[in-house]
């Protein structure tokens, strides 16, 4: 069994499992129980899997996922870019759509016009009210129902982006955390990851900026990262990736 086989063949297994709890949960007049089972069903539904890219402004986060994406869709710098909640998906043709405060109707705007919706300088975004974008492009890594979400940074004197990438993230099936070699894991870093811990399931992390340190650094920074992650945040063995903001599509 090939493993796009072995994953169709599980998602069936757990569409089953939460069949029966809604009918447990309705047996014993559960209805949080229930409306929880049924909301899994429905992402199941869904066929979607969506990882959250987060971490600090400036950890290269937008950056990542470009090279990733393989364009710069995402707007990147030295400041605090990202300030809303920037989901992207595939699509036939690219595309990107943005929501307003108080409002349902998704509104078009140009791939190359992203950056003032999404940007934390942005005063169009600010005088719009945009909560959200949402980008469709035709990305192979996309196709099978994979969705990237790229989140405000959070650790910066900006406390409403922290409190905006911490309510999204039980949306999240899991979390890209991305710290840096040259200064990795601060103590703002692990009070978002103990407290991230509890609202979404599997971490993962990539430690970016390689190239600012020497091998031998490198191995004691991995080390460091490893050790916090495990014995002082007990978060279990979280996978680490390396890798240096010119060359993330070979993340090692």
């Amino acid at each position: 069994m090939d493993l796009l086989q072995e994953y169709q063949h599980r998602r069936l297994e757990l569409a089953d499992t939460l069949r029966a709890e809604v009918h447990v949960a309705r047996a014993h007049q559960d209805e949080v129980m229930e409306q929880r089972a049924r909301q899994l069903l429905v992402r199941l539904a869904q066929d979607q899997f969506t990882l959250a890219v987060v971490g600090q402004f400036s950890r290269g986060k937008s950056t990542l996922m470009n090279a990733i994406l393989g364009a710069d869709y995402l707007p990147t710098g030295a400041l605090p870019m990202t300030s809303v909640v920037t989901t992207v998906r595939y699509g036939s043709r690219p595309r990107a759509t943005f929501l307003r405060r108080g409002r349902d109707m998704a509104i078009e705007l140009p791939i190359a016009e992203i950056p003032r919706m999404v940007a934390q300088s942005s005063t169009q975004r600010s005088e719009l009210q945009v909560t959200s974008v949402d980008i469709e492009i035709p990305a192979e890594i996309l196709r099978l129902g994979f969705a990237f979400v790229d989140t405000p940074g959070v650790g910066s004197s900006i406390g409403v982006n922290t409190a905006t990438t911490k309510r999204f993230l039980p949306q999240a099936d899991a979390v890209i955390f991305v710290t840096g070699f040259d200064s990795a894991l601060t103590a703002a870093e692990c009070d978002f990851l103990a407290d991230a811990s509890q609202r979404t399931g599997k971490v993962f992390c990539v430690v970016n900026k390689r190239d600012l340190v020497s091998n031998q650094d490198a191995a004691g920074v991995l080390e460091f990262i490893h050790n916090t992650l495990s014995d002082e945040l007990h978060l279990g063995a979280v996978p680490v990736f390396s890798t240096t903001p010119f060359d993330a599509r070979n993340v090692s």
